[in-house]
C-alpha cells in the first residue's frame, strides 16, 4: 500500500487490534507506522502499550524510551517505563 496517510491507517488498525486484545497484532501494525513516521513519540508510547500487554517488557522499554526522546514529558511514556522496569527487576 501507498499514499499520503498510510502511516496513519497502520496506526489505527494498531488502535483496533488493542481493543480486540490482539496485542502482536497491535505490535506489528505500530511498528510498520512507525517505521513512515519516525518521529511521533504518542505513536511510540502506543507501541511500548502494545508490547506491555504482551508481556514483552524488554521491547516495550524500548519504545518508551524512544518516546521519551523524542518528548521528556510524555506522561505516559514515563508511567510505562515504571511500569515495565519493574517488570524487569
Amino acid at each position: 500500500p501507498n499514499g499520503s496517510r498510510i502511516s496513519l491507517v497502520y496506526y489505527f488498525m494498531g488502535e483496533i487490534y488493542l481493543r480486540q486484545a490482539k496485542y502482536r497484532h497491535a505490535d506489528i501494525a505500530f511498528s510498520v507506522a512507525l517505521q513512515l513516521e519516525r518521529l511521533n513519540a504518542p505513536w511510540w508510547v502506543r507501541l511500548g502499550y502494545a508490547r506491555e500487554m504482551a508481556k514483552d517488557f524488554r521491547y516495550s522499554l524500548e519504545a518508551y524510551n524512544q518516546a521519551l526522546a523524542l518528548n521528556p514529558n510524555l506522561q505516559d511514556a514515563l508511567r510505562g517505563r515504571e511500569r515495565a522496569t519493574s517488570h524487569l527487576n
